[in-house]
């Protein structure tokens, strides 16, 4: 593990102030961790949708390669999202080789770029794929296109030299209660690409589409289509979205609406063990094709009024602690994980456009960005799980990497607290603080936290902090 975590501030539109203090500790927590059983932290959770980055953006700019393998992306989906339905392999075509007679039905043309473009996409993923030494997984047109295409575009990934990860077979094809295709003819058509991936691409793990179980988005339909597709033979599992959806408080002060998106968080956070439960009735296996902070209502889904702040920032640290422990309980239940989505013009990607249009207008780089980047730091680690006590706002996370013994704690609080002690299998010891970011309010952007050089450690208000034991 490193022991200390590069920043990279080519084009931030983020304002980073300057290396914040400690403050005056309003608290104190204690860590306790025993390492009776530990696990190994699964590599790729941190996973990206490529789906606008490859319409929008020059992704062969040294710039734009630099930003994203410094983020630590593990693997990249392509194309992801409503592109699937419509996407075609063809080495000479460009863009996603959409045909025009097929694209005509689709409820909104969403993806002009596609039929304009004068490249192609997949060569531009994979060129992506190699410059960040990421691995791939490609999401089949089973709707419209055929075992051959998907075979075909595993080739050029794996003649590339690329890991061809897995493949979801298709996504978001219950829609309309099997007006698109039932249960049963979606069955159906997974067998034959199931059939072609064990035989030519073994090495590629296989996920089928479940429809999602949350009060939200469920329908009447979803568990009889969920009870069709969990019987589907030589698969890997199922794959689903895992959305945290923000009702969005319109009125009030800014601090209001953030301290009522925080409840939203925790309340998420606090229902992920049962909806796992859920979905473990299908499968004990999932890939999470899709998961970030959203707003409820938002066109598509796809807007947060949360995004850019440190309340995101959190989310995101959070969910891939809270993903690691959830493994730890129950081995293996999350195979992969893609973030919905790289980068667009929204601002709750990690990386978006300072000007819509224009590849080489510049980025932003959003908070989301540098979670990422920090969170990658548990990479290669073992995990144990850890107890804290004095602050119900304090989450601890432990990990042994390169002989080091580390220390991740949330403070979910507008308060700092003292590390009063650490104890691992009843030792105690001393943690020294590495890196942290932290703000005193939800709404702004993450500072980072200069380390103190005397005195208890502390972590700081609204923080995620790295702490390594000695």
């Amino acid at each position: 593990m490193k022991p200390a975590i590069r920043l990279i501030l080519l084009f931030s539109a983020v304002q980073f102030s300057s290396a914040a203090a400690l403050p005056a500790a309003e608290g104190s927590v204690s860590v306790s961790v025993s390492t009776a059983t530990m696990s190994d932290v699964n590599n790729f959770i941190f996973g990206m949708m490529t789906v606008s980055s490859l319409e929008e953006w020059n992704t062969r700019d040294p710039e734009f390669v630099k930003l994203a393998a410094d983020m630590g992306v593990t693997h990249f989906q392509y194309p992801g999202g409503s592109l699937n339905y419509w996407w075609h392999y063809d080495p000479k075509g460009v863009g996603y080789c959409f045909r025009p007679e097929e694209y005509a039905q689709a409820a909104s043309q969403r993806h002009e770029a596609s039929m304009q473009a004068t490249e192609n996409f997949l060569s531009k993923f994979i060129d992506l794929c190699k410059a960040t030494n990421a691995a791939a997984i490609v999401n089949a047109n089973v709707w419209h296109g055929t075992p051959d295409e998907l075979d075909g575009a595993l080739a050029d990934i794996e003649r590339n030299g690329l890991k061809a990860l897995s493949v979801i077979l298709g996504v978001e094809l219950q829609l309309g209660g099997g007006r698109i295709m039932t249960a049963e003819e979606y069955a159906a058509r997974a067998k034959n690409y199931v059939a072609m991936l064990r035989s030519k691409h073994p090495g590629t793990k296989i996920f089928a589409w479940a429809a999602p179980l949350d009060p939200i988005k469920a329908n009447s339909y979803s568990q009889q289509w969920n009870t069709v597709v969990s019987k589907i033979e030589n698969i890997d599992g199922l794959t689903q979205y895992q959305w945290c959806r923000n009702a969005v408080q319109s009125e009030g002060a800014i601090e209001q609406r953030f301290d009522y998106g925080m409840k939203e968080l925790k309340s998420f956070m606090a229902g992920l063990d049962a909806a796992n439960a859920a979905l473990a009735r299908y499968s004990p296996r999932w890939d999470i094709d899709q998961w970030g902070m959203v707003d409820l209502g938002s066109p598509g889904g796809a807007k947060s009024a949360y995004g850019g702040t440190m309340l995101q920032f959190l989310h995101t640290c959070w969910y891939l602690l809270y993903v690691t422990d959830y493994n730890h309980r129950h081995s293996g239940f999350y195979q992969s994980l893609e973030y919905m989505k790289f980068g667009s013009s929204y601002s709750h990607d990690p990386l978006s456009l300072k000007v819509k249009n224009d590849p080489r207008g510049g980025f932003r780089i959003n908070p989301a960005y540098y979670a990422f980047q920090l969170m990658t730091n548990i990479r290669g680690a073992k995990y144990a799980p850890a107890t804290t006590n004095g602050s119900p706002d304090a989450k601890a996370y432990y990990f042994e990497n390169n002989k080091e013994k580390w220390l991740c704690v949330l403070n979910l609080a507008g308060k700092a607290a003292a590390i009063e002690t650490v104890a691992v299998d009843g030792a105690p010891l001393k943690p020294v603080l590495q890196k942290a970011y932290g703000s005193d309010t939800l709404f702004g952007g993450p500072q980072e936290i200069q380390p103190s050089q005397a005195g208890e450690p502390t972590i700081s208000p609204y923080s995620v902090s790295w702490f390594i034991l000695r």
